[in-house]
């Protein structure tokens, strides 16, 4: 049965680089690549190019998906910025490389669909200020899912995977992985 797009890899794009890969309806895998940072932008970007393109050789996915950056005024730094924009534009050209479609979805439009809450209320940040979106949010309901993803851009890019495989929260019409 064919639930969806084919085999999707969900990226969560940053000098720490967090996939999921999978079919619809299936469990996916997941990771994360440390791209080497403390060498400078152009060994990331070179690093990144070469994951990528080799998970795209060995793997076959039919399709990726990445978390769109926030707008530059959102960044929290001149580097941040760099990282952000910067990726996804070599991610891209992996993607051509290879004639594979490439897609991106707002953070907002991901974690609202998929885990029904994008932000922390008032009272979450009052009662606790050391808790995160990633914290607060997303790590239980990857825990929710059953998946046992330590790697918090793996997890970013477990949301990512989930929205393009058709995984909604109850408000979007939920269908939960096998």
């Amino acid at each position: 049965m064919n639930l969806g797009p084919g085999k999707v890899l969900g990226l969560d794009l940053s000098p720490i680089v967090g996939w999921a890969f999978g079919r619809p309806g299936d469990v996916p895998r997941w990771g994360a690549v440390v791209l080497p940072k403390e060498r400078g932008y152009g060994a990331v970007c070179a690093a990144l190019e070469d994951w990528l393109d080799e998970f795209i050789e060995v793997e076959g996915p039919d399709m990726i998906s990445f978390e769109a950056p926030l707008a530059p005024d959102q960044q929290g730094s001149r580097e941040s910025c760099v990282y952000n924009y910067g990726l996804p534009f070599a991610a891209q050209g992996c993607s051509h490389r290879a004639s594979l479609p490439i897609v991106s979805h707002s953070l907002d439009t991901l974690r609202g669909a998929v885990i029904g809450r994008t932000r922390l209320t008032d009272a979450e940040k009052r009662i606790r200020p050391q808790l995160t979106v990633k914290t607060a949010i997303v790590a239980p309901w990857v825990l929710s899912m059953g998946w046992d993803i330590g790697d918090p851009n793996a997890r970013d890019a477990a949301v990512v995977w989930s929205y393009e495989t058709g995984i909604r929260h109850a408000a979007f019409g939920k269908r939960r992985a096998a």
